[in-house]
């Protein structure tokens, strides 16, 4: 290989490294420039919080001293009332005159003006205005007392008993269509009480009429219609019988002569009624 072949490599060799020394100061002179933006960013965040920090401590000294003015205020204020409170009662103690010469109700306003409000009329009423006021209620109370007395003596009241029923008014227990119905049963079956008993309880469950019936009243109907001493003949409670019944014996017959079937029967006390 001659000379110029050596120096030519040489020559390209030397290129190289220049390239090289280029790239290199390029590089450290990016990274110095990216390391002083990231350093004056830095910078103005921190400048950034610290007067942000300036500010809230400015703004919270500021809502302090308002809150502690407020307090002064206050407590002078509550001081200053009280003051001119006690002078108040100073005043009355040495020389009640003018306090004296008010009306009570002027007296519980006059107090109340300074904060003084557990107190009543009859708590600065004068002995004499206290036992004149208090007579006057006495008097009213004992008036409207003896008018009422009065009242009540002129005008008593009805006496009412329990369960009584206004007269003329209906047993509901023991209405009058049922009775009817009852002296019905006893008058069909004459001394069979037995055959009285099966018709009375066909009736009872069968009616809706009278929700309120009693049972036993009804049996006790029947039996009362029934009593008759024995071998007795035709009283005159059969002819009233007959007429509640719409005339007729107690166990008609139709014309052919032929008994009428013993049932109960819901139409024919309803009619009765």
């Amino acid at each position: 290989m001659g000379q110029s072949s050596w120096g030519s490599m040489g020559a390209a060799g030397g290129g190289a490294d220049a390239l090289q020394e280029i790239l290199r100061t390029r590089y450290e002179q990016a990274f110095r420039n990216r390391e002083q933006k990231m350093r004056a960013e830095r910078d103005t965040r921190d400048a950034e919080h610290q007067r942000f920090a300036r500010e809230q401590a400015l703004e919270n000294s500021k809502y302090l001293n308002e809150q502690r003015q407020s307090a002064t205020e206050a407590r002078e204020a509550t001081a200053a009332r009280q003051r001119e409170r006690d002078g108040y009662l100073d005043g009355i103690v040495k020389d009640p005159t003018a306090f004296n010469a008010m009306t009570p109700a002027q007296r519980v306003v006059a107090l109340g003006k300074y904060g003084i409000g557990n107190v009543g009329v009859h708590d600065l009423e004068q002995p004499d205005e206290h036992n004149a006021h208090a007579t006057g209620e006495r008097d009213e109370k004992f008036d409207a007392w003896r008018r009422q007395y009065d009242y009540q003596n002129a005008n008593p009241r009805p006496v009412r008993l329990r369960g009584a029923r206004v007269a003329g008014a209906d047993d509901p227990t023991l209405p009058r269509g049922s009775q009817a119905y009852a002296v019905q049963i006893a008058s069909k079956h004459g001394s069979d009480y037995n055959a009285a008993l099966a018709e009375a309880q066909q009736y009872i469950s069968g009616q809706q009429d009278h929700p309120n019936l009693s049972p036993q009243k009804f049996l006790g109907a029947i039996k009362a219609a029934m009593a008759r001493p024995a071998g007795a003949g035709r009283s005159p409670d059969d002819d009233l019988v007959a007429q509640v019944l719409g005339g007729g014996s107690a166990t008609s017959t139709s014309n052919t002569g032929q008994q009428q079937p013993k049932g109960a029967d819901p139409g024919r006390e309803r009619q009765l009624r």
